[in-house]
This record gives structure tokens, sequence and C-alpha cells, in this order.
């Protein structure tokens, strides 16, 4: 009996079995949102199906595909029975049947090399029957001389045939021996080679009546992301910062996106949404304060260089700091350079066909050696995407002004003088406020390959108003910086970036561009500038050592030049120091310090002043210090 019902069961599956259609499309992609970290891919596709039940695979999907997250909404007169997702390698079959082709001719090479050794062998007891045979010691009855010489001959002329013979055998052999070498070189490379990975997503439906339905498929994806940069420009003192906006855009998620909108979100859902507890502090000797995850660097700029695991350098690397925006990719020589923020102490790189690696900074050196087989070479590819448009409307280049400009791309052909080329319009983004940060829709469709390239474009350009000053700290360094500050930034969706500073047409360096500071001023450091001169010197005229009773006195005095060789009058902080105690048989008297303004708490002394063309000024920073006679004390 329940042999039977098995064997009715069984029936009845391959019956229903034979009555499911089974189809395999390849939905069409619609849009991506591109996050910091990953990206969401959204799918759609419409069919004709007939009543019944329907197996639709869709096919062509990333291999780094977060199955978790994947969402399946079909419209129609249908009944979803269940969707199953799983991971196949398209290309296995044609590579077993190339492994099997390449073994094959090795096997062959190595049967023909059997034959020819077979064939030597032969030839050699050949020779040796006849240097047996051509012995007078065989010979038992007495030969004529004509006999012996005919004989000779013979025996020679059967040597030289068989020398022969064994020579173009071992040629041959020679020649089998470099065929079978590279076969097996190739049998070698092909397997090796990694099988080619794609997601399928298998959606079962009962279909009550024939017609159209629709699909919409929406999927997180690994490997891909975007980082911002920024050109910071200014034409001098007193102009506002230009600032131009860059979305530096990479994907290696093994899908094409070709020709699709896209939209660049500062969200990164692959962080974790868990918040932190915090956990008892128990304070005991011996024990430790309770430890929490943290990323903490201390600020300055990391390089280094990204290699394979043969040792050749990776061009166009993504390399990115942890938990932020900020990001590079290795040039030519696979080398790189970052600006770290203060509280980051990780990178991360990532590279097509290798392995991501997080790597912690240590130093200000940190190179790398990529896992995995691969040498395709990536590279950074710039676009424009401007439209030239004549128009006689031009941005205002007042300081109070903060709209977006409308200036020529970087990097276009410069017309002659006397006709300049018209200026270009940005390609077209709508920028908005979302839920969790920013976002960016990139009006124009976008290509972006699976190939590891890094795809640059410019999103956006603001003018910030912005004040000039010079900052000078004598005793930590002999030049003037000029500091900018910019205001009126809040209202553009700014985030935390890399940025090349450029001063009157001159590249002056990097910096970092953080738009999560808790003031409504964003500062930028733009250099030294060498028309400002600073001079701090002792003066030992005025710089003693006194014993008394039970004390001793130490008196310190230093002279401050500061001398403005520019054209043009500037604004100069001017910053000095005095020491502070912090025992209480130290005591520290301030003597002189030129009008400057001393916080005692920290014991900075800062002067503001406003130089003319030329102008020259000079500050005394004088203090005593008394301390106990018995103790030795360094006083600067």
């Amino acid at each position: 009996m329940a042999a039977a019902l098995l064997l009715v069961t069984a029936a009845n599956a391959e019956k229903t079995m034979a009555n499911t259609n089974r189809q395999r499309l390849t939905a069409d992609i619609k849009h991506v949102t591109v996050f910091t970290n990953g990206a969401q891919v959204e799918r759609s596709h419409s069919m004709n199906l007939t009543a019944g039940e329907h197996v639709i695979t869709f096919t062509g999907l990333s291999p780094y595909t977060d199955v978790k997250s994947m969402q399946i909404k079909a419209r129609g007169k249908l009944t979803v029975l269940g969707v199953n997702y799983r991971t196949t390698h398209p290309d296995s079959l044609q590579r077993v049947k190339q492994l099997r082709e390449a073994e094959r001719l090795v096997k062959q090479t190595a049967d023909k090399e059997r034959e020819l050794k077979a064939q030597l062998e032969v030839v050699k007891a050949q020779m040796e029957m006849v240097k047996t045979n051509s012995s007078t010691n065989n010979r038992t009855v007495i030969t004529p001389l004509a006999n012996i010489k005919e004989l000779n001959n013979y025996y020679a002329q059967e040597t030289l045939e068989l020398k022969k013979k064994a020579i173009a055998i071992d040629e041959e052999l020679a020649k089998l021996a470099e065929i079978q070498e590279k076969q097996e070189k190739t049998v070698d490379s092909i397997a090796r080679l990694k099988l080619k990975a794609t997601t399928e997503a298998d959606l079962t439906l009962q279909v009550s009546q024939a017609g159209k339905v629709e699909f919409d498929l929406s999927y997180y994806v690994r490997n891909a992301g975007w980082y911002p940069t920024y050109d910071l420009r200014s034409e001098g003192l007193g102009q506002p910062l230009q600032l131009s906006y860059k979305a530096n855009v990479f994907q290696n998620t093994k899908e094409e996106w070709n020709n699709i909108p896209v939209t660049l979100s500062s969200a990164n859902p692959s962080r974790s949404n868990i918040a932190p507890e915090l956990r008892t502090y128990w304070i005991d000797f011996g024990k430790q304060a309770p430890h929490y995850d943290s990323e903490s660097i201390s600020d300055g700029s990391v390089s280094g260089v990204v290699l394979d695991e043969n040792g050749e350098p990776l061009i166009g690397c993504s390399v990115l700091v942890t938990g932020t925006s900020l990001g590079t990719v290795t040039g030519y020589d696979g080398r790189y350079s970052i600006t770290m923020p203060r509280d980051k102490k990780q990178l991360q790189f990532s590279y097509v066909g290798y392995l991501s690696q997080t790597q912690r900074v240590n130093g200000s050196t940190l190179n790398v050696r990529m896992k995995e087989d691969t040498s395709t070479l990536d590279e950074v590819t710039v676009i424009g995407y401007g439209v030239s448009k004549r128009s006689s409307n031009k941005v205002s280049r007042k300081a109070k002004d903060s709209a977006p400009m409308v200036e020529a791309m970087a990097g276009a052909i410069a017309a002659p003088y006397e006709s300049p080329l018209p200026e270009s319009e940005l390609i077209s983004v709508k920028e908005q406020k979302a839920q969790f940060g920013y976002e960016f829709e990139i009006r124009q469709p976008l290509t972006l390959s699976s190939d590891g390239k890094t795809t640059t474009t410019e999103i956006a350009r603001y003018q910030l108003p912005a004040t000039y000053q010079y900052l000078g700290i004598p005793r930590a360094d002999k030049d003037a910086f000029l500091v900018a500050d910019a205001t009126d930034w809040q209202q553009h969706s700014l985030l935390e970036g890399e940025a090349n500073v450029y001063f009157e047409n001159s590249f002056i360096g990097k910096t970092i561009l953080d738009p999560t500071v808790a003031n409504d001023t964003l500062h930028f450091s733009l250099g030294r500038d060498n028309g400002i001169r600073i001079q701090r010197e002792k003066v030992s005229a005025r710089s003693s050592r006194r014993l008394l009773a039970s004390t001793q006195e130490q008196d310190m005095t230093w002279r401050i030049t500061v001398k403005n060789s520019r054209k043009e009058a500037v604004s100069l902080t001017l910053q000095d120091q005095i020491p502070v105690s912090e025992n209480s048989n130290i005591t520290v008297t301030t003597e002189e310090l030129s009008g400057g303004q001393l916080d005692k708490s920290t014991g900075f002394v800062v002067w503001q002043l406003q130089l003319q063309p030329n102008e020259q000024r000079e500050f005394i920073v004088h203090y005593r210090v008394k301390y106990p006679k018995s103790r030795r004390l360094v006083v600067e």
C-alpha cells in the first residue's frame, strides 16, 4: 500500500513539473542608487503569460547581490507561490570543455612522445646489432678481402642511416617537449581561471488568467560606491571661494550599467544600524575601563603603494577612509596619498577581481598587497558632460553671493584670447535632502562599466563668501599661512572629502573639507605665503639668570619681527606663548607682551594685526620664571 502511494505521489510530481512553464529572462536596469558603500539596483520587465503555473528565472544579477535585500513585486492576475535564489556559473560547461580539450591535446602529445621513444629504442638496438655483426671476432671462417670491404661498406652505410634516424627522432622529441610544456601551461591556466558567477532568482507564479504581467526587482549589491572630492579655488584676497564638487563613482558588480539614470546617496547601508550601549564602568586595581570600538588617528597624510600577489602595481585601486566618504584611487605606479581625519585610523582597499581589505593605519606609510590573481589595469575617467551655451549672464563675484556658478568645465581647451570659448553648463543634477543624508539625482543617463574604473563627474559648483587672514606662529614655523574662512556653506549638500587647493592659479596642496563641524564657518588653509616675513629671535641682553637666597630667577626675552611685503594690506593673527606652571614651587610672571592678549590657562599670546603694504612691526615677549635654588629647570 505504501509503495503504491509513493508511486502515485511521484507520478503526480512529474505531471506537475511537466505542466509548469519555465522561462529565463534578464530584466532591464531602470535606475541605480549608488551609496558611499554599495548600490541599490532597480530592474523591471513586462511580459504576457498564459494561465497556469510558471517559474520565471531572472538571470544576470550580480554575484555580489545581498539576497536578503532582494524585493520582487509582481503585478497582474497572479499569485506568487515562492521565490528561490542561487549562485550559478554560466561559463562552467564551456570551461570544462576547454579544459578537456586541452587535456586531450596533452595526452595526444604524450602518446606521440612514447611512440617516438619506442622508435628510438629500436634504432639503438639495430645499431648494436650492426656493430656486433661487423666485428671480425664473430667470424668462424676466412672471408676474402673483397668481401670484407663490401661488408664494411654495407655496415658503414647501415650505421649512417640509423644515426640519421636517431637524430631525426631526437629533434622531433625536442619539439614535442616544447609543445607539451605549452599545452600543460594552458591546462594550468584554464584550471586556475575563476568561474564567472551570477545570481539567479526563481519566481514561482500561479496565473489565474492569461494576460500581461509586470515585475519590479530591487536589491542591494556590494563592490560599488562613490566618494566626493573638491577643487577649492581662490583668485586672490577679497575674492569668494570657488568650490567644484566632484563625485567619483566606481562599480565592480559584474553588471553593466549602460545609459541608466543614477542617483548618488550619502547613506551607507553597510554600516551597522544598531545603537551602542554603555557598559558599567567598574573601577578597581587591575581593571580597565570599558572599551568601545573606535577608529582614531592623528591628523596627517597617509601614502603607500598597492601591489598584486606578483608584486606588480595595481592601477585604479579604490582607497577609502573607513566610516567616511573620503577616498582616492591609486596612480599608474600603484601609489596613493590621502589625508586622514583626526578621528579615523582605517583604510579600505578594493579592486575588481581582488578581495577587499581593511587595514589599520599606524603611521604615515601603508603598503598593501592585494589577494587574488588578475592583471586588469584600471584608470580614472573624467567625464564633463558640458553643453555649450552662449550667454551674456555672468555670476556676481561679490563676497556676499553664494549661488551655484556656471563656469567652463575644468580641462577645456582654451581658445585664442580675442575670441574666448563660450561657457558650458554642468550636467543636470537635482540635489535634495533625504532622511539619512543627501541625494544627487543625475538627470543625464550614465554608463558605468564593471571594469574597476573610477568615473569622476562634476556635479555642482558654488561660490562661498570668504574672509582671508594670515596666521603666523613663529615659534613653530617661520612662514605665515593664509587661512580662508567660508560662510553660507550649510545650504549646500557638502560631504566630508579631500580637496585640492588652488590660490591665484597655483596648486597649493590638499586639505580636508569637513562639513561636520558644529559652527557656521569652514576653515581652509591655503598654504604658505613668502610675502609675509616673520622672524623670532632671542634678545640676549634682556635674558639673564639671578641667584637669590633660596630661589633663582630667569628672565627670557624674545623679539618677533613681522613685515608685509605684499602690495596690499593684510590681516594677520600672530601667536606666541609663555610657559604655564603646574607646580606651586614654580611661578611665571609676565613682564612685557607688546599689547598681546594672554590666555593664562594655556599661555597663548595673540596679536590681531592689520599690516599695510611694506609695513614692518616688532613685538616683545618678556617673562620671568622663579623656582627653588636647589632645583634645575629648563627654561626656553
